[in-house]
């Protein structure tokens, strides 16, 4: 059974898109998008496999993909990475005790 983009003449034609959003807000959403869709692909080939509809494997990948360089966009306008360095040192130094923590 062809898939639905299987019709489709340039479905790995790349191109350009250009979206405004918070890169903070949308490295979350796409961190979590990324961490769950190996379930969420599941659960629909799991709910399509009984009417003869599966995603192939290699659509799964091709969505990981376009996923990954979407989180390293949003991320790379973000500090995030270096704020997380950071508290891991700060953790490190502190044996895993926050300043907030200690008891005056």
């Amino acid at each position: 059974m062809e898939g639905i983009l299987a019709k489709t003449d340039d479905v790995s034609k790349r191109e350009d898109v250009v979206i405004n959003v918070q890169p903070y807000m949308a490295t979350a959403v796409i961190g979590m998008f990324r961490g769950y869709s190996r379930s969420i692909f599941d659960y629909i080939n799991m709910s399509t496999k009984p009417h003869g509809m599966v995603m192939a494997e290699s659509f799964y990948d091709e969505i990981q993909n376009v996923l990954d360089e979407i989180y390293e966009k949003c991320i790379a306008r973000t500090n995030l990475r270096e704020r997380a360095k950071d508290f891991l040192e700060m953790v490190e130094m502190t044996g895993g005790v926050m300043p907030s923590d200690e008891v005056h």
